[in-house]
C-alpha cells in the first residue's frame, strides 16, 4: 500500500501545503521536465469588442477550456493587429486554427436562457439555444469553424445556470428530468471537456503540443478515483432487523438474525482498503462532524447518528492513517448555509482524526438549492481547497458537463473561485434504489460510457459508494458491483489517484499556464 502523500504509483504527490505560483511551477518542472518540443505555449484568443459586456465570464470560460486543452492564453482584441490561434467574435477575420461565433446572449441573464436541444456535429455534441443561430461552417484551409457559440454554452454548464428552476423534493434533491442534457443523455459525454479536448487535438495537429494532466503520463490517459461517503457506518440493530424483513420476507431471516448478533454489519471500511488495494489505489472517506438524531431526522435534518470523537472511531482513523487513505469532511445536511459553520466541521474532522481536511461533499449533495454557487463561495471563505459535491440525487454523469478539475464561477462577483471542483461521476444508489427515477436499464454500459468520457478527454471518473455499501448481504448491487466492473474495465490505461492527488496534480499544471498567460484586453469597461 503506498504511503500518504504518495501517488499510487510510488510517486510523491504535490504537497497542498505549497503557496505561490513559483513554488509549484518549479515542483511540476521537477517532477515532469519538458524537452523544447514540449514546451508548454499560450494561445492567442482575439476577442470581438462586441462581446466586452461579459468578458469577465468569457475570459473565465476560455480559460475553463484551454486548462482542459493543455495550454495558457492570451487574450487580445480581433482588431489589434495580432493574428490570433482562437477567433471569438460576430466578424470571421478568416484568421488563426478555430472560430467560435459569438451569439452576443448577455452572460449576465444565462440562467433565462433555456436549451432547446442538441446536435452532433464532427462528432461532437453541441448545445442550441434560443436565437443562436446554427451556422454550416465547414473546415476550411486548415481552419475549423464552430457552429455554434460554445463560449456561452459552456458557462451555461460551469455555472449550473437552470439549476434553481428544477423541481425539487421535500430534501431539496433537484428533478432535473426535462433538463436536456438529461433528456439528450449528455450527462454521460461532459461536452465542455469534449470542447477542450476538441481544442488540443486541433492545436496538436498544427504542432502546437499541450501540457497534459500528470495522470496522462506514460501509459495512463486518465484518472479514477473511489470515494465513500460515512453515512450509516454503525448498524441500529432494532431498525434493521424489521426493515430487511419487510422488505425481503422470510429471506431475510438469516439476514436479520446476523444484524441482531452484530455478524451482519456496516463497519466495513478494511473490506474497501483490501479491495482497492488491489488496484493500487488507496480509498477516500468523508466523515460526517455534526451528529443527528432520529428525531431530528424526523424533523427534516437527515443528519447522520454516528460520534466521531468515540473510541471506535478513534481507533479506526489510526486504522485509515496506517493504510495511507484521505479523509473529508461530509458536511451536515445544512452547513451550506454558513462558511462558519463548515470551518467548524471540518476543523472538528481534522482534530478527531490527526488528518488533513482539504476537501468536501456535501450530505444528500445539499448545497444551498437558491444559488449552489454561493455554496461553493462559503467552501473557499471556510478555506477548504476543493469539493466534490456537484452530483445528481437521480441522474449519474457530469451535472456542469465536465469531467475535469475546474475552479467554479461566481456570478455576484464575477470571478473564477480560489475552490477547486473535482466533479463526481456516479454513486451506488445511481445503479440501484434511483433506477425507478433515471430509467437506466443497463448499468454497466451506463459506467462504461462515463469512464469511456474521461478516457477520450483526460478527465477523471471519482464515484461515491457509501462505506456501508460493502455489505454484500443488504446491498448487494453496491460494493459487489463495482468489483466486478472494476475488474472488468479498469485497465493499465486508468492512473488510481485520491481527490487531493488530482487537486494537487490539477493545480500543478494550472500553474504552468497560468504563469504563460497573459492579458492585452485589460482596462476595458465591463459594465452591463
Amino acid at each position: 500500500m503506498p504511503l500518504p502523500g504518495k501517488a499510487a504509483d510510488g510517486r510523491p504527490s504535490v504537497s497542498s501545503d505549497i503557496r505561490g505560483t513559483e513554488s509549484i511551477v518549479i515542483l511540476f518542472m521537477e517532477r515532469f521536465p519538458l524537452n523544447s518540443e514540449r514546451h508548454p505555449s499560450a494561445l492567442t484568443v482575439g476577442l470581438d469588442r462586441r462581446v466586452a459586456a461579459s468578458l469577465p465570464e468569457i475570459k473565465y470560460t476560455l480559460r475553463t477550456l484551454l486548462r482542459i486543452a493543455g495550454y495558457g492564453c492570451t487574450f487580445v482584441w480581433l482588431d489589434d493587429g495580432v493574428t490570433p490561434d482562437i477567433t471569438y467574435g460576430v466578424v470571421d477575420s478568416d484568421a488563426g486554427v478555430l472560430h467560435i461565433p459569438a451569439a452576443l446572449h448577455d452572460f449576465g441573464r444565462v440562467a433565462d436562457f433555456d436549451a432547446l436541444g442538441s446536435r452532433y456535429h464532427s462528432g461532437m455534441p453541441f448545445v442550441l439555444f434560443p436565437r443562436a443561430p446554427w451556422l454550416e461552417a465547414p473546415r476550411t484551409a486548415g481552419r475549423t469553424n464552430w457552429p455554434c457559440d460554445v463560449v456561452f454554452a459552456a458557462f451555461w454548464f460551469l455555472i449550473g445556470a437552470r439549476e434553481t428552476t428544477w423541481r425539487r423534493d421535500r430534501w431539496d434533491n433537484l428533478y432535473a428530468h426535462d433538463w436536456v442534457p438529461v433528456r439528450d443523455g449528455l450527462l454521460t459525454e461532459a461536452p465542455v471537456s469534449r470542447w477542450g479536448r476538441a481544442i488540443r487535438d486541433l492545436f496538436t495537429a498544427v504542432g502546437r503540443p499541450p501540457l497534459p494532466m500528470p495522470w496522462e503520463a506514460g501509459p495512463t490517459v486518465a484518472a479514477f478515483s473511489f470515494t465513500h461517503d460515512v453515512d450509516y457506518p454503525q448498524i441500529i440493530r432494532w431498525i434493521e432487523a424489521p426493515r430487511e424483513l419487510l422488505k425481503r420476507g422470510p429471506r431475510a431471516i438469516g439476514s436479520a438474525i446476523g444484524v441482531l448478533r452484530g455478524s451482519n454489519h456496516f463497519w466495513t471500511f478494511r473490506e474497501w482498503i483490501d479491495f482497492e488495494s488491489k488496484f493500487g489505489a488507496r480509498p477516500t472517506f468523508y466523515f460526517m462532524a455534526r451528529q443527528g438524531s432520529l428525531l431530528q431526522y424526523a424533523l427534516g435534518r437527515p443528519d447522520d447518528f454516528y460520534d466521531i470523537r468515540r473510541p471506535e472511531f478513534t481507533r479506526l482513523f489510526g486504522e485509515l492513517r496506517d493504510a495511507g487513505c484521505e479523509v473529508g469532511l461530509h458536511a451536515s445536511y445544512l452547513a451550506h448555509r454558513s462558511a462558519e459553520t463548515i470551518r467548524a466541521e471540518a476543523e472538528r474532522v481534522r482534530h478527531a482524526s490527526g488528518m488533513r481536511v482539504l476537501g468536501n461533499r456535501h450530505h444528500f449533495w445539499h448545497m444551498d438549492p437558491e444559488n449552489p454557487n454561493e455554496t461553493l463561495r462559503r467552501h473557499e471563505l471556510a478555506g477548504l481547497q476543493y469539493d466534490s459535491s456537484l452530483g445528481l440525487e437521480f441522474f449519474p454523469g457530469y451535472r456542469r458537463g465536465i469531467c475535469h478539475p475546474f475552479h467554479p464561477f461566481h456570478q455576484g462577483e464575477r470571478r473564477e473561485l480560489g475552490i477547486v471542483q473535482v466533479p463526481p461521476a456516479w454513486m451506488d444508489d445511481h445503479f440501484d434504489g434511483r433506477l425507478a427515477q433515471n430509467g437506466i436499464t443497463d448499468p454497466d454500459t451506463v459506467a462504461q460510457r462515463i469512464v469511456q468520457t474521461a478516457r477520450e478527454t483526460g478527465g477523471v471518473t471519482v464515484v461515491d459508494y457509501h462505506s456501508r455499501g460493502m455489505n454484500a448481504d443488504i446491498y448487494p448491487r453496491w460494493g459487489p458491483w463495482l468489483s466486478r466492473f472494476a475488474e472488468r474495465q479498469l485497465d493499465a490505461q486508468i492512473a488510481f489517484r485520491t481527490p487531493t492527488e488530482i487537486l494537487n496534480e490539477y493545480r500543478s499544471v494550472e500553474s504552468v499556464l497560468d504563469s504563460i498567460s497573459v492579458d492585452e484586453t485589460v482596462g476595458v469597461p465591463s459594465i452591463r
